[in-house]
């Protein structure tokens, strides 16, 4: 990766270093990130969820909702965290494929600490898509 230096115009290495070396960590430092400028990701996002316990026991790190109404998945890892780290985000996918339209309104309720028809009314809101179409399909991002 490089910085560019505009009064001399030239590219300047930045070292390749990692998050443990930094000191970042995933879920107090990257997802806090994420969570409060989603757009990083490359699209209008709205979090929706953060640390959502889904029906398996496990935890998704965080849950948006594009303007088309998707499901955004996103897991974070800091590291190599095995071989089948690209099947956690789809298996996570697969379970929130079932939500309705409620307990995706319940789900954003809790995040915001709010009532679900104000969760209803901003989603609504941010979508560019009838409400019937919400959850139609979903996404995964995940980075390591």
């Amino acid at each position: 990766m490089y910085r560019v230096d505009i009064e001399n115009k030239k590219l300047i290495e930045i070292p390749a270093t990692t998050y443990s070396e930094l000191n970042l960590r995933e879920r107090f430092d990257i997802q806090e990130w994420i969570a409060g400028t989603p757009e990083i990701l490359g699209e209008p996002l709205m979090i929706i969820s953060k640390e959502l316990i889904l029906p398996s026991g496990r935890r998704l790190d965080l849950l948006a909702v594009d303007k088309e109404g998707a499901l955004v998945v996103i897991e974070l890892k800091r590291d190599n965290s095995g071989a089948d780290v690209e099947w956690q985000a789809i298996k996570y996918a697969s379970y929130c494929s079932s939500f309705s339209y409620d307990e995706i309104y319940k789900h954003f309720a809790e995040y915001l600490g709010t009532d679900g028809d104000d969760a209803q009314v901003k989603i609504e809101g941010f979508i560019n898509c009838e409400p019937e179409d919400l959850n139609q399909r979903q996404t995964c991002v995940w980075g390591l």
